[in-house]
């Protein structure tokens, strides 16, 4: 969350206080890297940031079979283990033959 003491009078944060803020959500970033950019840009990924760490909304996975239920991935009958049987010849056996 974007510390309210970091305001500016009108509202605004810094340039510095933006980098700031971004290296409390991504300490990854490189301030330098950063510092190239205006301070909208820093703005937008700043709320970026802070709406993908946001917590998400889970539930029931049930709710969504619906949706699944006519997928062909859903639909497809999946492979069947293959069992070897003790009277069936090994591989390089049945190879000789």
């Amino acid at each position: 969350m974007v510390r309210d003491s970091w305001m500016c009078e009108d509202g605004a944060m810094t340039k510095r206080q933006l980098i700031d803020e971004i290296l409390t959500v991504n300490p990854s970033a490189e301030p330098a890297f950063l510092a190239d950019f205006q301070d909208g840009e820093l703005e937008e990924y700043l709320q970026r940031l802070l709406l993908l760490g946001a917590p998400r909304i889970t539930g029931d996975a049930h709710r969504y079979d619906r949706y699944f239920e006519n997928s062909p991935a859903a639909n497809a009958n999946p492979p069947q283990p293959r069992t070897v049987g003790f009277n069936q010849p090994s591989l390089p056996t049945a190879l000789a033959m």
